[in-house]
């Protein structure tokens, strides 16, 4: 299945909405990017310079509450065109009440899969979030 397809049958499964796909036309991502963890604690994300800028950028993942999952890793693919970033982003760092990871870069437009993995401090279990983005041309 292509991933346009992948996109259109989880919209209308309403698996995600689609204000969290619309694009600014500076090609600045307009809706805020958030993932639920898997206690339903929502961890917001926010890049600078923004994504869709196709520069290297900084993350930003702000909990919104208290949650024993942590982000241990961050990674970005195209699964279209079977590759992913072309750099390699650092491990999700602490600093004060949000964890900061360097290093992305979404090189080119298309539809990306942001993926983050997450480990449950008191368990260890881990789990990936993925989260679909488009990137326009």
């Amino acid at each position: 299945m292509h991933l346009k397809q992948l996109f259109t049958s989880a919209l209308i499964c309403g698996l995600f909405s689609l204000s969290s796909l619309q694009l600014a036309a500076n090609s600045a991502v307009k809706a805020p990017l958030a993932w639920i963890l898997p206690d339903k604690v929502s961890l917001s994300l926010t890049a600078s310079p923004p994504l869709a800028n196709r520069k290297l950028a900084s993350l930003t993942l702000t909990p919104e509450g208290a949650s024993p999952w942590v982000p241990v890793a961050f990674d970005a693919l195209m699964p279209e065109h079977k590759h992913g970033m072309n750099v390699e982003p650092s491990v999700p760092t602490l600093k004060g009440q949000a964890y900061e990871i360097r290093g992305v870069k979404l090189h080119m437009p298309g539809a990306w899969l942001l993926r983050l993995r997450v480990k449950h401090q008191q368990t260890g279990e881990e789990r990936w979030l993925e989260r679909p983005l488009l990137i326009p041309f």
